[in-house]
């Protein structure tokens, strides 16, 4: 989860690893278990951070988001886990590319995806702001 901290560090978030984990471990998820939206947006409440849901509306939609500034959630891949879902982020978007980060990998490693993968792995068609 230190991929956590260091993106919270990005939106002026001062939460320590350790911290962190306290606040997932009160929003209901245990040390080995993926965390779910609702998880997610409590933990992050705790900070005065609000997440909600949009249903996806393509391109113009997200780069708007962007725009405002605040990163996008949103669900990969073709299958959701039972005790928790695989969440990754959009940071960035051009007409041709999003720049996505996966949340269970440090800041560091984000990958460039053309907007036809986007489509074909984003679960559940929602996207989640995170509004500061």
């Amino acid at each position: 989860m230190q991929h956590v901290s260091q993106y919270l560090g990005g939106l002026g978030y001062k939460s320590g690893l350790r911290e962190w984990n306290k606040r997932c471990h009160n929003a209901g998820c245990g040390a080995c278990d993926g965390m779910d939206i609702d998880q997610i947006a409590k933990a992050l409440k705790t900070l005065r951070l609000k997440v909600r849901s949009h249903r996806y509306r393509g391109q113009d939609q997200v780069r708007r988001f962007i725009d405002r500034g605040p990163p996008l959630l949103f669900g990969q891949g073709e299958d959701m886990f039972e005790d928790g879902d695989h969440w990754m982020f959009i940071y960035g978007c051009s007409k041709r590319q999003v720049y996505v980060g996966n949340v269970i990998s440090p800041l560091q490693s984000t990958e460039l995806w053309g907007w036809k993968r986007f489509r074909r792995e984003l679960n559940t068609q929602e996207l989640y702001s995170i509004n500061v």
